[in-house]
């Protein structure tokens, strides 16, 4: 079971900022067992998703993938 809430919030000043939290729990103890190997994968892949996101934001342009693993490995 997956539970995905994106929050965003008007700073005042032309920005946003945004909150995401996720929820994943498995339906069975082995389904815990196979979150729990995966979970660091979620975390990388929701910092690049950060990366491209802020990116188009700022430029209006994509991200190209490669340089979204090289911000996503930094934040680690």
């Amino acid at each position: 079971v997956s539970c995905l809430s994106i929050t965003l919030t008007d700073n005042g000043d032309g920005t946003t900022r945004s909150q995401v939290e996720q929820l994943l729990i498995g339906l069975t103890e082995q389904g815990n067992q196979s979150l729990d190997g995966i979970a660091g994968n979620f975390s990388f892949e929701w910092s690049m998703g950060e990366a491209m996101l802020n990116h188009y934001l700022t430029t209006g342009k994509m991200l190209p993938l490669q340089d979204a693993m090289s911000i996503a490995s930094k934040q680690k």
